[in-house]
């Protein structure tokens, strides 16, 4: 619960100023895909390290990322 609840309250509005910030720009860079994946990865890691399954810590990053934007459709076609 304290994992979840650190994502939705931490992380969530930091990703989502970097996925504003990246609209801006107009498109998306290969650093934000990386970076996406990379979090992804370290999110997995770190709820496989918490006895929960790795899927979950995956699911949370990416659920973090708004739908609409650029990198989710950038990522959903990769």
């Amino acid at each position: 619960a304290l994992y979840v609840a650190v994502m939705l309250g931490v992380v969530r509005p930091l990703v989502g100023r970097a996925v504003r910030a990246q609209e801006l720009r107009g498109s998306v860079s290969q650093g934000a895909i990386a970076l996406a994946i990379a979090g992804m990865l370290v999110s997995a890691l770190a709820t496989e390290a918490a006895g929960i399954h790795a899927i979950f810590g995956a699911f949370l990053a990416g659920a973090l990322i708004p739908h609409d934007s650029r990198l989710a459709q950038t990522l959903t076609r990769a």
